[in-house]
């Protein structure tokens, strides 16, 4: 954290030097979100990882389904579960929607068209990364992407499965 902080408050602060908020604990009292893309195809992204995706027009070209104000809140989203074969738990490390789970450790980065996630349980980091690639002047296929990255702090071999989630509209 920088010495001193920006616009700090219970959830987290500005981070003047790498021009992000960051938010230190995911139980914000509404989801606070971001956007993700330039243009044609985008998204909008929760510090949980909630959310939609759409092309060109947020409210009739969904991709992805989003239902604002419902129970249970900030979801659907862009969800991957990670899976302990061994034990047989698994969490998210976004937070949601295993809110259940107490994360050791959460961070959310939302940056210009970009938001990072990482966390860590029981000895597992993990950091999401997603984003919007830019458009080219050869065109380019618009998507959205993440990227995950998984790693053993702990000091015993640990077998770990992933798997994705994101409900199409």
């Amino acid at each position: 954290m920088p010495t001193s902080p920006l616009a700090p408050n219970p959830y987290g602060y500005y981070d003047e030097s790498n021009r992000e908020f960051v938010i230190t604990r995911p139980d914000t009292p509404t989801p606070w979100i971001n956007y993700l893309g330039q243009g044609q195809y985008g998204g909008i992204i929760s510090n949980t990882g909630g959310g939609y995706s759409f092309d060109r027009d947020p409210r009739n070209r969904r991709i992805t389904r989003y239902r604002y104000n419902s129970i249970p809140a900030d979801q659907p989203g862009r969800y991957i579960y990670l899976r302990d074969q061994d034990s047989g738990e698994f969490w998210s490390p976004t937070w949601q929607p295993i809110v259940q789970r107490h994360l050791d450790s959460y961070e959310c980065r939302h940056g210009s068209g970009y938001t990072q996630i990482a966390s860590s349980y029981k000895a597992i980091d993990t950091s999401i990364l997603y984003f919007v690639p830019p458009a080219t002047s050869q065109g380019g296929i618009p998507c959205e992407l993440w990227r995950l990255s998984v790693r053993n702090t702990g000091d015993r071999i640990r077998q770990i499965r992933t798997f994705s989630y994101a409900e199409l509209s």
